[in-house]
């Protein structure tokens, strides 16, 4: 038997790699759904380097394959420890993208939306459905966590890349690996702190123009006054609401399951009070009604080019500008901490850093003297 790794060209500088095996002078071939990229870049060359990788390793494991079935089946004898080494070659080689996807059929989570946003970006990185655990290497997981910064902002790339090493630490859990390559990978620090943040005078400005969806603008200003997550506020009801003394008390999806501040007490003010709307405490349900989140994002990026402001503006921005706002305005950082349901300042004490920034910007941008000037 014979098994080769054999690429066919099926675009200008674009190959497809598969198996050509020959048994007993019958030739067949078997597509590993493996694309080489046309480029000459360092980024394209290291990823087709991976992919030849990958392909070589289910190159191994068809030959392996083939051995153990030729091997005699000695059933009266005991077996031995050699006899267990294809077992845990075949462990090895299984690949990830399966037990990713059971792993997703079991996630009973909230936040099972950035699980599968991590699945479905890993499966783009990789370009291939099959990925043997073999493959994975820490310079795998470094241009996985590289790709993820190229193509997004704020702090998705850590929270894709974390769920990517947990799944990687449940490898170890099941006995399929022995070691975590992404182990010493950590996203870089302070890189959410890029997330956009509106100012007051946007956030008038957004007020004021008109938005195709009423319920997404009512709730992501309710955001901007209040710094509720998205997950929080589209299950937000009137039955949230004190409307006797304008407080709200809500268990935050996000860490329900392992925060002491899980529950929120917050006061709300009377821009939030009025986006609620008048004679509100005899209704009953849902206080917004609210489509999808991929939904929502591009109403708001439709609502927020309309008002001219020239930002990437997710939802989770008017939590940002939220807990900014306090600050600014003078809050202490455990009262900010407090009023965005955070367990410790640690998480607060990056928007400190912000407002810095936006200072520094500010005077950077006062008119300078003209340059025939000396002093």
């Amino acid at each position: 038997m014979g098994i080769k790794l054999v690429k066919r060209q099926i675009s200008a500088g674009r190959y497809s790699l598969y198996l050509s095996t020959c048994v007993n002078g019958t030739r067949k071939k078997e597509a590993l759904g493996i694309i080489l990229e046309k480029g000459h870049d360092k980024v394209t060359k290291e990823l087709n380097k991976i992919k030849i990788s990958i392909a070589r390793s289910l190159q191994v494991k068809k030959e392996l394959d083939f051995l153990l079935k030729k091997i005699p089946d000695y059933t009266c004898s005991p077996p031995s420890s050699q006899d267990s080494q294809p077992d845990e070659q075949q462990k090895e080689d299984k690949n990830l993208f399966e037990i990713f996807s059971e792993y997703i059929d079991s996630y009973n989570k909230a936040d099972i939306r950035i699980l599968k946003a991590s699945y479905n970006h890993l499966l783009e990185y990789a370009q291939t459905n099959i990925l043997p655990l073999s493959s994975i290497n820490k310079r795998f997981c470094s241009g996985f966590l590289d790709y993820l910064y190229r193509k997004f902002r704020g702090n998705t790339p850590s929270l894709y890349f974390k769920k990517f090493k947990n799944l990687l630490s449940l490898c170890i859990d099941e006995g399929y690996i022995e070691k975590n390559p992404a182990v010493n990978i950590h996203p870089i620090q302070g890189y959410a702190l890029t997330k956009e943040i509106l100012t007051s005078s946007e956030i008038t400005r957004l007020a004021l123009t008109p938005c195709s969806n009423a319920q997404i603008k009512r709730a992501f200003l309710f955001s901007c006054h209040s710094g509720l997550r998205w997950c929080d506020i589209k299950q937000l009801k009137y039955e949230n609401i004190d409307f006797s003394r304008n407080l709200l008390r809500i268990t935050q999806q996000k860490v329900s399951t392992h925060s002491g501040s899980a529950v929120l007490f917050l006061n709300l003010n009377n821009s939030a009070m009025r986006i609620i709307g008048a004679n509100a405490s005899e209704r009953k349900g849902l206080i917004f009604n609210l489509p999808t989140h991929a939904r929502a994002l591009r109403v708001l990026k439709e609502w927020t080019q309309k008002a001219g402001i020239q930002k990437h503006i997710s939802f989770h921005c008017a939590r940002h500008t939220f807990i900014t706002m306090l600050i600014d305005n003078g809050a202490g950082i455990k009262t900010a901490a407090s009023l965005a349901g955070h367990s410790s300042t640690r998480h607060t004490e990056k928007y400190i850093h912000v407002i810095d920034h936006q200072k520094q910007n500010a005077v950077d941008n006062l008119p300078n003297l003209p340059p025939e000037i000396i002093f």
